[in-house]
């Protein structure tokens, strides 16, 4: 007796039937790899650390040079910042033309930047 099994409801049919083809069949079999016994290897590992001699202040200050690779005392220049001459106008315009001055005498106005003296190579600006 042959029992026939009612496609699912909402319009789905039952799957096509098996059919067998001629394809030959392949079994694998796997085997477990044996331990191996490993030696310790010894390595060596080299780091290099560069660092600066100094962090770049006001004055010349003592660096490892990022171009020639030398230690030396940066050779510095001081200028005055964009910032000092827009607070002596706005002093100017506030206060008159006798407080024009004050901004270039702070030393907060002025900007130091540092070069190698060996290569001629900009180190930065404190």
């Amino acid at each position: 007796m042959a029992a026939t099994i009612a496609p699912a409801q909402y319009g789905m049919e039952a799957p096509p039937p098996y059919q067998p083809t001629n394809q030959p069949i392949v079994h694998t079999t796997y085997t477990q790899a044996q331990p191996v016994a490993m030696q310790p290897v010894m390595t060596s590992t080299n780091t290099v650390v560069v660092q600066s001699a100094g962090r770049l202040g006001k004055g010349p200050s003592n660096i490892l040079c990022n171009n020639c690779h030398q230690n030396v005392v940066t050779r510095t220049t001081r200028s005055l910042k964009g910032e000092a001459w827009l607070l002596a106008l706005v002093l100017c315009c506030l206060g008159g033309i006798l407080c024009v001055w004050i901004p270039f005498v702070m030393d907060s106005m002025y900007e130091t930047t540092h070069h190698c003296p060996s290569c001629n190579t900009f180190q930065g600006t404190t």
